[in-house]
């Protein structure tokens, strides 16, 4: 009988495109397909009690980053927003971090 059970990692982790994806679907207020600051910003607020403990671990690992420096880090061309791209690619950038294991918030 073959193993059709997903890897443990594909259960807990999901995939940088399905999280830039909710990301942009929960914030985007305008629903212009971009996030300004303001909008990334407002995540604070909406946070899980997984991100909140994602927080706490990247405090106590050093690696935290205010919704400011992450947005400044992901946006790569410079003109004040946030594409899926841009998004999705900072999140493959920030979960290499501590080898690897780093949850994005």
């Amino acid at each position: 009988m073959p193993n059709t059970t997903r890897p443990k990692t594909c259960r807990r982790f999901p995939t940088r495109k399905k999280i830039a994806i909710g990301e942009i679907n929960r914030l985007d207020k305008d629903r212009d397909g971009r996030l300004s600051p303001e909008e990334f910003g407002a995540k604070v607020g909406t946070y899980t009690r997984t991100e909140e403990k994602n927080v706490r671990r990247a405090r106590k690992k050093g690696i935290y980053q205010t919704p400011d420096q992450q947005f400044e880090a992901a946006d790569k061309d410079g003109d004040g927003f946030l594409t899926f791209q841009e998004l999705s690619d900072y999140i493959e950038e920030y979960q290499k971090l501590d080898k690897g294991r780093a949850r994005y918030y």
